[in-house]
């Protein structure tokens, strides 16, 4: 794929993700306060050959754009543009951005929605931070759902294993056959896509004795995974950040075994992680990004908690999101998830468009919802970087 340039008179442009890059954006990440991310988790985008792009004023890289393609839709992440200002010695208050404001990100959506549409895309999603759903607004894009990112400290202390689930009820390793099989079926029920090429990267990169599947008689009826992390951060900064993280996720279940065939796959899934964490000696957490209810009062009430204001102004454009139907399951495993330590550590909304839809069309009507997750058997996403 050839340059693509924004603003030729400035020399910004974009250019093809290559391995080059990795290094100068898990920086950016830092900067951003993402530092639960690492090379590999980057490379994989690599590994999939995914359009994915790096932006560069001359030489310098200054922001990126990932995707996550599975061919009827796909999921953009990683959008970070610079928060370099003028000088050294001024802020984003009293200095000027030199990169932000501009447009850029914008342009870089538009720009590869194109590419990704000339490949047969239908819809585009992401998950938007409370700030940021102003500017993807600009580029078409509506409200679908929230999701929030947990995170706990390690060890975590869950109990017996198997809740009552019955002598039929057995938790084992996933085996490549189970993935091939089974597992990636039952999430293409519940994604509504084929995510097999990223699953079969995951299986390969995730801790094989918390790579789980729940099965009933021999059936598989349910799945987890788990995998280590290495914190990327600069020295002094984000002191308050652990020194390992470990990250949870995909997980699905039937509707039928719900919330205590997930209990069941996490109680013996974070074992060796345990394990791991009380030999390291060091300090650990868990995240995990999953489905929640739009309840706008908790969702206020948690945002203060977080020191922050209510964002009334954020919301007021999206008021028909927490009309939205709300699932049991997800208040539950909001529940179970908090009785284990699990914290918020902030909630995205979920935008979408399908290009060429009618404007502000309700979302019940909307084409993009072919593509819908059904929530009822998600748990868990599978990276919070792409929330896919």
């Amino acid at each position: 794929m050839a340059d693509f340039y924004i603003d030729r008179e400035q020399k910004i442009r974009l250019t093809p993700f290559t391995k080059d890059h990795i290094g100068p954006i898990l920086r950016l990440m830092n900067q951003e306060g993402w530092y639960y991310y690492d090379d590999k988790e980057l490379d994989r985008y690599l590994k999939l050959k995914e359009a994915c792009f790096t932006l560069l004023d001359d030489e310098e890289i200054i922001g990126s754009i990932f995707t996550t393609n599975y061919g009827n839709q796909a999921w953009f992440g990683n959008i970070i543009v610079s928060g370099k200002v003028e000088t050294e010695q001024s802020t984003a208050v009293s200095g000027k951005w030199l990169y932000r404001n501009k447009g850029y990100a914008g342009e870089m959506i538009r720009h590869v929605m194109q590419i990704l549409g000339e490949k047969g895309v239908k819809t585009f999603r992401l998950g938007s931070v409370p700030t940021a759903i102003g500017a993807y607004k600009k580029v078409g894009f509506q409200a679908e759902s929230f999701t929030t990112a947990q995170e706990a400290f390690l060890p975590i202390e869950v109990g017996e294993d198997g809740p009552g689930l019955g002598e039929h009820i057995t938790v084992e390793e996933m085996t490549p056959e189970d993935l091939v099989n089974d597992v990636v079926r039952i999430d293409e029920t519940y994604f509504k896509s084929d995510r097999g090429n990223l699953f079969r990267e995951l299986y390969q990169d995730s801790i094989r004795e918390s790579c789980l599947c729940l099965k009933d008689q021999g059936r598989i009826v349910g799945y987890i995974m788990i995998r280590r992390r290495t914190v990327s951060k600069e020295e002094g900064r984000f002191a308050e950040g652990p020194d390992l993280v470990y990250r949870l996720g995909p997980s699905c279940v039937l509707p039928e075994h719900g919330l205590g065939g997930f209990k069941a796959l996490f109680q013996k899934a974070v074992r060796p992680v345990n394990s791991e964490v009380e030999q390291s000696g060091m300090s650990v957490k868990m995240y995990v990004v999953f489905p929640q209810n739009g309840n706008k009062e908790r969702i206020y009430a948690d945002f203060e908690a977080m020191g922050g204001s209510r964002p009334e102004r954020v919301f007021t454009e999206h008021d028909h999101i927490f009309g939205a139907k709300a699932l049991a399951k997800n208040d539950e495993l909001w529940a179970y998830m908090e009785s284990l330590g699990f914290k918020q550590e902030y909630f995205e909304q979920t935008m979408s468009v399908t290009p060429g839809e009618e404007p502000g069309l309700d979302p019940e009507k909307r084409a993009g919802n072919q593509t819908l997750a059904d929530g009822e058997g998600i748990f868990a996403s599978a990276t919070p970087g792409d929330k896919a």
